[in-house]
């Protein structure tokens, strides 16, 4: 897969059901997409069909979305968020 110099729509909701969760995109191919679950994160990123994953331009969108489709509520994905990309929340919050 090859690594895109710049990602449209890079926040996603991802999972399956009713587990929805929230991630940024890091690189993206025909089919699948690669998707950090947190800023700085020790770990690769999770590598998903796209089939399982809906996009947006920003991360309030995202959340919004995840908390309509799946279980979470919204106030504990904000939450969820602002510990798992505290620069993108600050950012998130500034623009609001």
């Amino acid at each position: 897969m090859e690594k895109t110099e710049k990602i449209t729509n890079p926040w996603a909701v991802y999972g399956i059901s009713l587990d929805l969760r929230v991630g940024k995109v890091s690189e993206e191919g025909n089919r699948s997409v690669h998707i950090l679950y947190s800023e700085g994160q020790f770990y690769s990123a999770e590598l998903w069909d796209s089939e399982y994953v809906k996009r947006f331009a920003t991360p309030l969108e995202a959340i919004n979305d995840a908390s309509t489709r799946g279980r979470g509520k919204k106030f504990k994905l904000l939450e969820w968020f602002a510990q798992d990309f505290p620069s993108d929340a600050k950012l998130a919050s500034e623009n609001q």
